[in-house]
């Protein structure tokens, strides 16, 4: 047993127990308890930040920036109260997350006398599973309301900063607030790998994806829709360059994963369990929907900035040309010395084998992601309404999040395009001017 582990757990069972004896008595005593459990958690944070991973010591260097600046500001119990309530609520999917950690602790222990009759009854195995598989149920359940719904709900409030903007630095806060958001959006998407994992193996002859294909070729027309709605509540001139980069975008999707997933249904690919990226018939449809995305986001930059700098324009041109012409070249030398790429498709945990698979779809992302994300954050700056910018921000790292984790394993671009969706209505929104 890892002594370390056991001890950190056994404090974060103290913490998420003071904090929800905190809790009642913040709602049925008295609401000046409230901050009666923040220098256990202080202290906690402190000494576990020597110990902990790397995820966890940027939870616990959050929590220390938003008390230190709570006390160094004098933040009234009022204003802080919206922000310090949401927190402690995260902590009771804590409860259930260091339950399941002892799950090897309790019939370890319960084997030892005078349980030793009652372990060797088939009833109580049966009842222990029980009782962690509702565990686990109740932590996903618990996680995903208070850790991404509620704290949603916090991030999009504004009343939150606009109590916190009387204060010295506010943009500390802001930051340290929105953080603990896109921990927990990393944390759950890991959380999702997990179940999906256990899915994927109790149906192994489901070709995941061929279905990714499939269902991604038709997501994007959707995009039309969600933007055409929000657009013609103004009916702007400028609002059909955007509309017409989204219907680029749309068609080139549906040409390209359409190709791919006629390919992979008519097992017309040149090896079984992988897709030669190099033949004409998926390279051409490929680098078109490439294109289409650098068009569809300087075209989203060129609504915004559209009566106001059309130097920014500029800019957004040049940017997505430059990257685009340099993923061009490398392709090139790609073929010019007879490099394939593949990507494998028939197992689970397979990796992509060879430098040169990886490098690609590595610059690939990189070649389309930067000028992605400049032309997101012209976007927020540009835009007169911060719920639609912390969505458009917070949607956009979630994109990230799930290229790097990849939760959905084959059927990954399946979510990716489904967080477009979103994407692009909060998008459309930071383009609509007072």
């Amino acid at each position: 047993m890892n002594t370390v582990l056991y001890y950190q757990n056994l404090a974060n069972l103290v913490v998420c127990s003071c904090v929800s004896l905190n809790l009642y008595y913040y709602y049925y005593v008295d609401t000046s308890y409230l901050n009666y459990s923040i220098p256990i958690i202080f202290l906690h944070f402190c000494i576990d930040f020597f110990f902990c991973k790397m995820d966890i010591k940027i939870h616990h260097l959050l929590g220390i920036i938003i008390i230190l600046y709570n006390y160094i500001n004098n933040v009234s119990l009022l204003d802080s109260s919206i922000i310090t309530l949401t927190i402690y609520k995260t902590e009771i999917s804590t409860f259930f997350y260091v339950f399941r950690y002892f799950k090897k602790e309790i019939p370890e222990f319960m084997l030892s006398f005078p349980y030793k009759n009652i372990m060797s009854n088939p009833l109580t195995n049966i009842m222990i599973n029980g009782i962690f598989l509702l565990n686990d149920i109740l932590f996903i359940q618990t996680f995903f309301y208070y850790r991404i719904y509620e704290y949603y709900k916090l991030i999009t409030n504004i009343n939150m900063y606009t109590n916190i903007e009387k204060y010295n630095y506010p943009f500390i806060a802001y930051f340290a607030v929105n953080s603990f958001f896109v921990l927990n959006t990393y944390w759950f998407l890991i959380l999702c790998k997990i179940i999906i994992k256990h899915i994927i193996q109790k149906y192994p002859n489901l070709n995941s994806y061929t279905l990714c294909h499939q269902i991604t070729s038709y997501t994007l027309f959707l995009n039309i829709f969600i933007a055409g709605y929000v657009y013609s509540l103004s009916q702007k001139e400028e609002n059909i360059l955007d509309m017409a980069g989204i219907l680029v975008l749309s068609c080139s999707s549906h040409t390209y994963h359409n190709k791919l997933y006629l390919l992979l249904k008519n097992n017309e690919t040149e090896y079984n369990d992988k897709i030669n990226y190099t033949s004409s018939d998926i390279l051409i449809p490929y680098l078109n929907d490439i294109a289409a995305i650098h068009l569809r986001s300087f075209l989203c930059v060129a609504t915004s900035y559209y009566t106001t700098n059309k130097y920014i324009i500029t800019i957004s041109a040049y940017n997505h040309a430059f990257f685009y012409v340099l993923y061009i070249c490398y392709i090139y030398y790609l073929l010019r010395n007879n490099k394939q790429i593949f990507l494998y498709t028939s197992n689970l945990e397979k990796k992509i084998q060879n430098k040169e698979s990886d490098m690609y779809f590595k610059i690939n992302e990189i070649c389309s992601g930067i000028p992605v994300c400049i032309d997101v954050l012209l976007c927020i700056y540009n835009s007169y309404w911060l719920y639609s910018s912390i969505n458009v921000l917070h949607t956009t790292i979630i994109i990230g999040f799930i290229f790097y984790v990849k939760p959905f394993y084959n059927i990954n671009h399946v979510l990716f395009h489904v967080v477009l969706l979103f994407q692009t209505y909060f998008l459309a929104l930071c383009n609509e001017r007072k």
